[in-house]
């Protein structure tokens, strides 16, 4: 015993249930995010930072002109290899990629705070005080250090060393003469 309800109702349903889907296909579009202008799905490595991750078939393997495998296991393995690389690195940033992206996220943002509000303002401080000190450092250098070093230097300017070129080197160190000037002038 059906009613002309139950009917109309089933009827109703099945005429509605494109519509419905239609609905739900537009409320998913609606809740789907927005891609940001900023990032580009296409080159995701513009600034060629992991260049040197080159993990392509051709980049990995590759035989030798005497030495082939079968094509078939070549052929195989090709597949195996790209497969297996592509379906890992896909489930293991689907698991890892979104609590990593979040942990770097923060160690980031906390290397940029820290940076911002103590190392900077540190560092200034220090640039700050550090002019008396290095004024400071300035006058005992030339006062202690400069006259010793000028005495020293004036010294060793006076000393002459001859050396005569074609003698075997026994003779030639008898005949090596050091003159030292002994009439020193201080200025």
């Amino acid at each position: 015993m059906s009613s002309p309800h139950s009917s109309r109702h089933s009827s109703k349903s099945e005429k509605d249930l494109a519509t419905d889907l239609k609905n739900i296909n537009a409320d998913l579009e609606q809740v789907k995010e927005p891609v940001p202008a900023e990032l580009d799905l296409e080159d995701r490595d513009p600034t060629e930072m992991n260049e040197f991750v080159k993990v392509s078939w051709e980049d990995v393997f590759a035989e030798p002109k005497d030495v082939h495998s079968y094509p078939t296991v070549w052929i195989n393995a090709f597949k195996c290899y790209r497969g297996s690389r592509f379906w890992c690195y896909r489930i293991c940033s689907l698991i890892c990629g979104i609590p990593f992206a979040f942990l770097w996220g923060i160690s980031f943002a906390m290397i940029t705070f820290w940076h911002i509000w103590c190392v900077i303002p540190s560092l200034k401080a220090y640039m700050i005080e550090i002019v008396c000190l290095r004024k400071f450092w300035s006058v005992c250098i030339h006062t202690f250090f400069d006259p010793c070093y000028e005495s020293m230097a004036l010294m060793f300017s006076r000393i002459h060393v001859n050396f005569i070129a074609g003698e075997p080197a026994s003779r030639r160190a008898s005949r090596e003469s050091v003159v030292y000037n002994q009439s020193l002038h201080v200025v």
